[in-house]
């Protein structure tokens, strides 16, 4: 079961006006999973980010970072996020969309964009519980620390 009984929603505006889209939350398990899929991809890229601070010629860190990130991005990864995120839409029924057949019959007959809605359902079910954990949360500080040194050092370059 990918899907729990809790429901989100959120009103879009479109040019035929408001619509309320209602969507189920993924199972901790499988949300897991995808946080872990995706920490696989991001952290090479944040190890390039602190190697990068490290030195003083951070010419080519930007180009190394995002050559990580789309070097560990793949098509089935994204094909995964997209499916379980937009099949945890609700159609009239109440039912998640779950198939690609379903999702695609939705995105026909609707004038929401579907980067719309994977982006809000992207933050709400895997950033934003995410950022709430403690153990992360104790975290940020530092994360911040650094990025506050790197934009300083890099002032003093300039």
């Amino acid at each position: 079961m990918k899907y729990s009984d809790t429901i989100i929603n959120k009103t879009f505006t479109t040019d035929k006006g408001d619509k309320i889209v209602k969507a189920v939350t993924l199972h901790a398990i499988k949300q897991g999973m995808l946080q872990f899929k995706l920490a696989r991809v991001l952290a090479p890229a944040m190890g390039g980010v602190v190697d990068g601070m490290a030195s003083k010629d951070r010419t080519l860190m930007y180009s190394t970072v995002f050559n990580l990130i789309a070097a560990k991005a793949t098509e089935e990864l994204f094909e995964e996020l997209q499916t379980l995120l937009l099949g945890s839409i609700l159609d009239s029924s109440g039912e998640p969309l779950e198939t690609v057949e379903r999702i695609n019959t939705y995105f026909a007959n609707t004038s929401i964009h579907q980067f719309d809605l994977l982006v809000w359902l992207f933050e709400k079910q895997l950033l934003e519980p995410l950022l709430k954990s403690s153990a992360l949360s104790g975290f940020m500080p530092k994360l911040k620390t650094i990025a506050d040194n790197f934009m300083q050092e890099n002032k003093e370059v300039e």
